[in-house]
C-alpha cells in the first residue's frame, strides 16, 4: 500500500502546494507585466501629445497671423479714397486715415498718396491707382515673420521694403488681381510696378528693381530682376513671359501716332492726344490738323499741324495746342530724358518770343508747385527778325525731318534733354504739348518720348 502524505509515519519537508497554486502566480505575473506595458505606452502617448502640442503651439505662434493696420496719408492733390473691407461705398481722405486688411485705396489724376506699412515699409502710389492691402501680419507672440500681399489692380506704386529686423522673415508680395504675376521684394529693396489700364503696346505690367532684390513670378516660375533691370509682361492671351530689359518707363503714349483715334470724339487727333484751337475752329481759314501715314519714306506716321492765311494779316494770328495728360511721378527715376523729331516746313513771322512751334512739358515739384519745362523751335527760312532765347533752337534745314538737341545736330543724330535736371527738380508730370502759332504755318512731329530711367 502506498503511504500518502499526512497519514501516521510518513514525514513531509515542508508546506505541501495545492495543485492550482502555479497558474495563479502566472496570472500575477503577466497582470504585473500587462502594467507596466501600458504605463510605458501610456508615458510614451502623453509624450507623444505633449511634443505634438508644443510643436503645434510653436508652429501657431510662429505663423503670421496676428493682422496689422497701416497708415495713409494724401500726399498731393485733394481726392484720396478708402474702401474699407466689406463696404461697398468709400469716404473720402482729407488728411490721413488708418487702414486694415481688405481695404482699398484709390487715387486720381490729381492725387497721389504714401502709405505706411506696420513694419515703416512704405508704399508711395502715383496718380489714378488701386490698390487693395490684403494682407499684412505678423508671427502672434513672437517675432519669426511678416506678411504682406498687395494687389495692384491699376496704376503705379513704389515700394520700399523695411529691414526684416526684429523678424527673422519678411515676405512682401505684389499681385496682379487673377494673381497670374507676383511680384516679391526682399527686405531693405526697392521696386516700381506699374500696371497698365488697359495694356498698351502688348505690355501688362512693368516692375523695376531701384535697390536690393526682387522677383517676379510667371507660369509659376520665379526670375530675379537685378537692380536697374525691368521686367515687362505681356497681356493675358498671350504668353506670360518676362522680358528683360534696361530700367525704363515711356510716359508718353502713342508718341508715334500710330494708334488711330477712337470714334466719336472729334476733338481726339490720335488715341491719347487731344486738341484746342485759340481762338475756335471757325477761324477762316481753319487750321488742319492731321496724322499722316506714308508708306514710303520715314517716319511712316506723324502729326501735321497746317495753315494756309495767304492774303491774311499778320494780326490774324490761331493758336493749335495739341495735349497729352501724363499724371505720374517721376520723383524715383534718376533721369527723363525727352526727344522727338520735328520738322517746320513752314512758318510765319509774329513776333519777338512767339514760335511757330513750342513743345511744353508741364510739371509739379516736391512742394506741389507747378512748373514748366519749354523749347521752342524756329526754321531758318522766313525766320523772324529777332534774338532768340535760351530755349529757342533754330532747325537750319526745313523741311527735313529734325531731331532737337542742345545745339543743331544732324537729323538722324539722337538726342535727348534730361528734364530732371531742371530747378526746382520736377516730382509728377502733369501734361505734355505741342503748341503752334502763328497766321500760316506747317509743322509736323512724331517720335515724342519721355523716357524714364
Amino acid at each position: 500500500m502506498t503511504a500518502r502524505a499526512g497519514d501516521p509515519g510518513v514525514e513531509t519537508s515542508g508546506p505541501l502546494l495545492a495543485p492550482d497554486t502555479v497558474p495563479t502566480l502566472t496570472e500575477r505575473h503577466y497582470q504585473r507585466l500587462a502594467w507596466a506595458v501600458m504605463a510605458l505606452g501610456f508615458l510614451v502617448f502623453s509624450l507623444v501629445i505633449a511634443g505634438g502640442l508644443w510643436a503645434g503651439f510653436n508652429y501657431y505662434v510662429a505663423q503670421p497671423n496676428d493682422p496689422h493696420k497701416a497708415l495713409v496719408q494724401r500726399a498731393h492733390g485733394s481726392k484720396l479714397e478708402v474702401r474699407h473691407a466689406g463696404q461697398k461705398t468709400t469716404v473720402t481722405v482729407s488728411d490721413r486715415l488708418d487702414l486694415v486688411e481688405g481695404d482699398t485705396v484709390q487715387t486720381d489724376d490729381n492725387t497721389d498718396a504714401l502709405i505706411t506699412l506696420f513694419d515703416r515699409s512704405t508704399i508711395q502710389l502715383s496718380y489714378n491707382s488701386n490698390l487693395i492691402l490684403q494682407r499684412m501680419r505678423s508671427s502672434r507672440f513672437q517675432t519669426q515673420a511678416k506678411y504682406f500681399k498687395l494687389i495692384l489692380n491699376s496704376g503705379q506704386l513704389k515700394v520700399a521694403s523695411a529691414a526684416v529686423q526684429p523678424y527673422d522673415e519678411m515676405k512682401m508680395l505684389i499681385n496682379t488681381p487673377d494673381e497670374a504675376v507676383s511680384i516679391s521684394v526682399d527686405a531693405n529693396s526697392v521696386a516700381v510696378i506699374n500696371v497698365a489700364d488697359p495694356p498698351l503696346g502688348g505690355v501688362r505690367l512693368t516692375a523695376s528693381t531701384a535697390l536690393g532684390k526682387m522677383h517676379v513670378k510667371t507660369n509659376g516660375q520665379w526670375q530675379q530682376i537685378l537692380p536697374e533691370q525691368m521686367a515687362q509682361i505681356g497681356h493675358l492671351e498671350e504668353p506670360l513671359a518676362v522680358q528683360v530689359q534696361r530700367a525704363a518707363n515711356e510716359l508718353v503714349a502713342n508718341g508715334t501716332f500710330k494708334a488711330a483715334a477712337s470714334s466719336g470724339n472729334l476733338n481726339l487727333v490720335a488715341e491719347g492726344w487731344t486738341l484746342t484751337h485759340i481762338p475756335a475752329t471757325t477761324t477762316d481759314p481753319p487750321a488742319v490738323v492731321q496724322v499722316i501715314t506714308q508708306t514710303v519714306g520715314s517716319p511712316t506716321h506723324f502729326v501735321q499741324l497746317a495753315r494756309s492765311a495767304a492774303g491774311r494779316p499778320p494780326q490774324d494770328v490761331v493758336e493749335v495746342d495739341l495735349r497729352q495728360e501724363i499724371n505720374k511721378v517721376v520723383s524715383y527715376y534718376t533721369r527723363l530724358d525727352f526727344s522727338a523729331q520735328i520738322q517746320i516746313a513752314a512758318q510765319s513771322a509774329v513776333g519777338p518770343g512767339v514760335y511757330p512751334l513750342k513743345v511744353r512739358v508741364t510739371y509739379e515739384d516736391a512742394d506741389g508747385k507747378q512748373g514748366f519745362w519749354d523749347r521752342n523751335f524756329y526754321a531758318l527760312t522766313g525766320a523772324p527778325n529777332f534774338t532768340p532765347g535760351d530755349t529757342a533752337f533754330l532747325i537750319q534745314d526745313p523741311p527735313i525731318w529734325w531731331v532737337p538737341a542742345i545745339a543743331p545736330v544732324a537729323p538722324t543724330q539722337p538726342a535727348t534733354w534730361d528734364l530732371l535736371q531742371q530747378v526746382p527738380r520736377p516730382a509728377r508730370i502733369t501734361s505734355l504739348e505741342l503748341i503752334v502759332t502763328g497766321y500760316s504755318f506747317n509743322v509736323s512731329a512724331t517720335n515724342i518720348s519721355l523716357n524714364a530711367h
